[in-house]
């Protein structure tokens, strides 16, 4: 996204606005490397703008592929408490989840955790993207304003740690992880 694009942006932004993915304007806005037709049809409509002005962002610093969830629910949810909810139409989802290869996951995951309006991040082990659980590394990003890291281990059901409760066990988990995919 070019600073011009940005700057155009702020006013809404910053009114607190809220402004649906959908109404980016995807040339000038956002990276080449994302395109709106990755997402599955219908959550651009549903999902803050700002969240992926931050992935466009990520992905241009990280100059690695990105892969979208196809999942609906990993961008937008109706329901629930969580960043992806829009609680009933009430608010637009502040989060999205993507997938990255292994290789790239330990350098996505320090440019995430260097940007201002990344708030929750998450990094995942054992979902799956195609193929078979944990062949892609998955992240979930959202813009709400404090920082929560977290990491979801295992599948079905996953374990969630936060950095915030566990610290020690949070970063071994994130070394075993890329450790196992190095």
């Amino acid at each position: 996204m070019s600073l011009t694009s940005l700057h155009k942006r702020l006013p809404e932004i910053e009114s607190g606005r809220m402004i649906p993915a959908s109404e980016l304007d995807w040339q000038d806005d956002v990276t080449d490397a994302l395109q709106p037709e990755e997402w599955p049809e219908g959550v651009l409509s549903e999902l803050e703008a700002s969240v992926i002005l931050v992935l466009s962002q990520l992905r241009t610093s990280a100059g690695v592929p990105f892969y979208p969830s196809p999942e609906p629910g990993a961008h937008v949810r109706s329901e629930g408490t969580s960043q992806h909810s829009t609680q009933g139409g009430e608010r637009l989802s502040r989060a999205t989840d993507f997938y990255v290869h292994w290789d790239h996951a330990a350098k996505v995951l320090e440019i995430a955790r260097r940007h201002p309006a990344v708030g929750g991040l998450g990094i995942y082990d054992s979902l799956m993207l195609r193929g078979t659980p944990g062949d892609y590394c998955m992240f979930h990003i959202d813009t709400r304003p404090q920082r929560v890291p977290w990491v979801g281990h295992g599948r079905e059901p996953i374990e969630y740690v936060l950095q915030a409760n566990e610290p020690a066990r949070y970063h071994r988990l994130i070394a075993d992880m890329l450790e196992a995919h190095a």
